[in-house]
């Protein structure tokens, strides 16, 4: 994860809200894990970028109330720190704040990507991690396809060109199958899909992916190589 100590290096507002997405991972994967102190620290760093970014209204202040006494509960503070990303998502769309939104989801994309690569210890054909990897091949390209809408703005373009280094390495990977076959059961209170488009990826292409992610995610939160 990003340390919360590096938040005061962002202060252009496109490491700013490139980084307000990547601590919003962050804590989400904190929060997944009961990582109860670091997920406050990472709370107070986004409530900071917050108002620094004039989006502070997206949040509302009992909000860090329900952190400070949920600091032992692991579950709590995943619910709570998804509900802090999607009142701000919220806001920023009923706001016309897309640019902004935009850089936002974009640095939660790549950290959340950075992360789950890096839980691949080995690759593997048959890897249920390296599977929902694949998968984000369509999340991408929903991504670029919102942001293509705000090009006239400089910093959109920045993160456009970013990820599609990592779309041009999606394209070589080979699909098979129908999305028209695709079929939804229900198991229990899961729905199970099945079917459809499969994406095929080799322990070349995952290679080349995930140091591709490291290396936009290390230019985003400033580690230099």
């Amino acid at each position: 994860m990003n340390n919360a100590g590096n938040s005061d290096k962002y202060t252009d507002a496109y490491s700013m809200a490139i980084n307000f997405g990547v601590y919003s991972a962050d804590l989400a994967y904190a929060s997944a894990f009961e990582m109860g102190t670091t997920s406050m620290d990472y709370f107070k760093v986004i409530e900071k970028m917050g108002d620094a970014l004039g989006i502070s209204s997206a949040f509302d202040k009992t909000i860090f109330d329900r952190v400070q006494k949920n600091l032992t509960n692991g579950d709590s503070l995943l619910s709570i720190s998804n509900d802090t990303y999607f009142e701000a998502y919220s806001y920023l769309e009923e706001n016309e704040k897309g640019p902004v939104l935009g850089l936002i989801v974009t640095g939660g994309w790549i950290e959340s990507m950075y992360i789950v690569t890096n839980l691949v210890d080995k690759y593997s054909d048959n890897s249920p991690i390296i599977e929902r990897i694949a998968g984000q091949k369509y999340t991408l390209e929903n991504l670029l396809g919102f942001l293509y809408s705000y090009m006239d703005d400089e910093n959109i373009g920045m993160a456009v060109a970013e990820l599609e280094k990592i779309q041009a390495i999606y394209s070589m990977m080979e699909e098979t199958g129908d999305i028209d076959n695709t079929e939804v059961k229900a198991e229990g209170d899961l729905n199970v899909i099945s079917g459809g488009k499969q994406i095929k990826v080799t322990k070349e292409t995952f290679e080349e992916l995930k140091a591709v992610v490291k290396e936009i995610r290390d230019a985003f939160v400033g580690i230099k190589s």
